[in-house]
């Protein structure tokens, strides 16, 4: 799993680039057995959009010697938190 956000997408060839979160940049290919969700929901390729953060399980194509994606999610929003508590004075 890789999380970094879409740098470029091709739709035509069914690759994309995603800048890695901690540097570098992996070109991915998807095909009918990569599944792809928008937050939680299944949807189609034509759901990822550049610019914006994906996680991607891949696995090694050997046949084309490439990196496949098995799953993509795209769109992924953190939830709101709710937090309650005391803030307490170190000096004290």
């Amino acid at each position: 799993m890789v999380g970094g956000i879409v740098a470029s997408v091709d739709h035509i060839r069914n690759k994309m680039t995603v800048a890695v979160f901690h540097g570098g940049k992996w070109k991915v290919a998807f095909d009918e057995r990569t599944h792809i969700f928008r937050n939680g929901a299944e949807t189609t390729q034509l759901a990822i959009k550049k610019d914006e953060p994906a996680y991607v399980d891949t696995m090694l194509d050997k046949k084309n010697n490439e990196i496949l994606a098995r799953n993509v999610r795209v769109g992924v929003v953190p939830m709101p938190a709710d937090a309650e508590g005391l803030i307490a004075d170190p000096a004290c």
